[in-house]
């Protein structure tokens, strides 16, 4: 199935504690594992973060969103039966629960150039107290 050559998961903290006092913006690791489960064919990978910009206040209406810092497209080549990690900063601006979401994990098929969009993994989440 050419949806499942490279699974991946998102690898983080569920309870977070930070003093927004202190620091207006939480910053949290988050591990992004990858695998090749081909046993015979390398594969292109494209990694692209959604970045959302934040403004304003916790008063905004989207103060739950967290966004991706630093890079935001990656791409790399995995040898059969492979792992690779990639280490990613998300920026939490409030208080809350926040989804870890706006990953998006695609092979390029070798011979056509298609790009085959992964299946993401189950739902993640990061609490902020």
């Amino acid at each position: 199935n050419s949806d499942k050559i490279v699974k991946y998961v998102l690898s983080h903290p569920f309870i977070v504690q930070h003093d927004f006092n202190t620091n207006k913006m939480c910053l949290q690791r988050v591990q992004l594992s990858l695998h090749n489960y081909s046993s015979i064919h390398k594969a292109v990978v494209e990694i692209k973060l959604s970045v959302h910009e934040f403004e304003g206040d916790a008063s905004d209406s989207n103060w739950n969103q967290l966004f991706w810092l630093g890079q935001s497209h990656y791409r790399l080549e995995m040898a059969p039966k492979c792992s690779h990690s990639l280490w990613l900063t998300a920026g939490l601006p409030a208080a809350g629960t926040y989804t870890v979401g706006g990953v998006q994990v695609a092979v390029i098929q070798p011979n056509s150039g298609d790009i085959i969009t992964q299946t993401p993994p189950s739902l993640s989440l990061i609490v902020v107290e």
